[in-house]
This record gives C-alpha cells, structure tokens and sequence, in this order.
C-alpha cells in the first residue's frame, strides 16, 4: 500500500526496498492479505502434495511388491554379493580369491543351505568364516560354515 492512501503516513515513509507504510493499519492490511492469499493457495498446493504422495504410495508399494517376489536364486545370489563385497571391505582383495565353476556352485550350496534352513525352521541362520576375515581368512568355501544368528554373534571374530 501506497502512503498517499495511509492515514500516518508521516509515521513510516516508503523506502526504496520497502514499498508502503509500516504503520498498523497498513501493515495488518498487507497480513491479512498474505493470509488470504495462503490460504486460497493453500488448497491448491494441499491437492498437489496429495497427488504427489499418491504418486509416490503407488511407487512404493510396486517396489515393495517387486520385494516380495524375489525369487530364492536371487535372494541367495545377492547374499554372496553382499558377502564378498563385506569381505573385500574388511580383508581387502587378497582374502577373496577367484572361484573355479566347483568352488562357485559349492559357494551358492552353502549359502542355498542356509536360506533354505531358515525358512523351515524359523530361526534365523547365518553362513560364517571359521577363520574371520580379520584373522586373514579367505572368503572360500572351505572356510565357510553355517551357523545360527545366536552362535554367530557369540563367535563373532575369535577362532574356535
């Protein structure tokens, strides 16, 4: 608002970053006019945050669906993924050796075993080094057992 239209205008004259009056009148004038405009905009902008988070609802629900479906074989493949990238992070790539086509198919029995055990039984199982990573152990078959989660974690990096 202008100060022509003010009724103090000698109060509070307009600067060159401040178009108007600072009085009470015009400043609970321009108020009310930012609650007005906020509010009628505010129902626009609800409708387009619940049309996004519907969007969004019906993403996550397709991947958690995607999640559900994984098969075993791929449960199982991402689990010796993630293990010997572990491996890798603690030991460094001398403790992960190259596999022969034997030593894979080995390798995806035991951790096929312990998914499969898990499953039946309820309790969760874990595939473990018997000598750690941390103790210079090789991500191997040889060097793998299967445990439950309890006995693990009690293990943890010790030879036994």
């Amino acid at each position: 608002m202008s100060n022509t239209t003010c009724l103090y205008p000698q109060l509070a004259p307009s600067t060159a970053y401040n178009k108007g009056c600072r009085c009470e009148r015009c400043c609970s004038y321009t108020r009310n006019r930012r609650r007005a405009w906020y509010s009628k905009n505010a129902k626009r902008e609800n409708e387009r945050n619940n049309q996004y988070n519907k969007n969004n609802r019906k993403e996550r629900n397709k991947y958690k669906q995607q999640w559900r479906r994984r098969t075993p074989i791929r449960v199982i493949k991402e689990n010796i993924n993630c293990a010997r990238c572990r491996a890798i992070q603690i030991g460094g790539l001398g403790c992960v050796p190259s596999l022969t086509p034997d030593e894979q198919l080995r390798e995806y029995e035991i951790y096929e075993t312990r998914y499969y055990l898990t499953e039946s039984t309820g309790i969760p199982h874990e595939v473990d080094h018997i000598i750690p990573i941390s103790k210079q152990g090789l991500h191997h078959p040889d060097n793998l057992q299967i445990l439950t989660r309890a006995e693990n974690r009690r293990k943890g990096a010790k030879l036994v």
